[in-house]
């Protein structure tokens, strides 16, 4: 579904500002779902009322962007913007959803979100990300990033984060300090098992060493 979404937010921000109307919108969601969304669906979702619920939802989260912004009013700089290159010596690949310019020659870094909106205590791990986004196209763009987004479509929920030299500087720490004990296991052969809420989506559930039973 998010892919699906993607995808038709990436060719709606595509049109002239003042064709981007809910009208427009949906055409362009029929057409992708035509063309491609309903068959890659269909593969993986066989019940016809769990594609139908998947297909309305996905409208809702696309009509939810009228919460959030004025989609004829936002001016994109770059859409499903790609990116390769690295921070401390750490090799680094990334796809930004959009980015735009502010009123002060900044760039905003804009991400759609599908998924369930959380709790804003806790959202600021949701930004890392973007961090790393913003660390990373302040070393390649003209343009500096100002402000991160965050676009919950599901619920019509949006946050921002400003970025400052102490948040990128945080960043590019985090990253090496990650890449650094990553290389410090491949040397040793022990990677110690942690437990979290993650690892009900980890497909070595069964033979981790944390989750057996012996």
């Amino acid at each position: 579904m998010g892919n699906f979404v993607h995808d038709v937010l990436e060719l709606f921000y595509k049109l002239p500002p003042a064709d981007r109307t809910l009208q427009a919108a949906r055409y362009l969601a029929a057409e992708c779902w035509n063309k491609e969304w309903g068959d890659k669906i269909a593969v993986v979702v066989r019940r016809a009322d769990e594609i139908k619920k998947i297909r309305w939802q996905s409208w809702f989260c696309i009509e939810n962007l009228w919460l959030i912004e004025d989609p004829s009013k936002v001016v994109p700089a770059g859409i499903e913007h790609e990116l390769n290159d690295s921070l401390g010596g750490v090799t680094l690949k990334g796809f930004i959803d959009r980015f735009s310019n502010d009123a002060d020659g900044g760039l905003v870094i804009s991400d759609y979100k599908t998924g369930r909106t959380p709790n804003k205590n806790w959202v600021s791990g949701k930004f890392e990300q973007l961090r790393i986004y913003a660390a990373l196209m302040n070393l390649t763009s003209l343009f500096k990033a100002s402000q991160l987004e965050l676009l919950y479509l599901k619920d019509g929920v949006k946050f921002t984060e400003q970025v400052t030299d102490e948040s990128l500087k945080n960043t590019v720490d985090r990253v090496v300090g990650i890449k650094e004990k990553i290389d410090e296991r491949c040397v040793s052969g022990s990677f110690e098992p942690i437990k979290s809420k993650l690892c009900d989506y980890c497909s070595y559930k069964s033979i981790c060493p944390a989750w057996s039973r012996k």
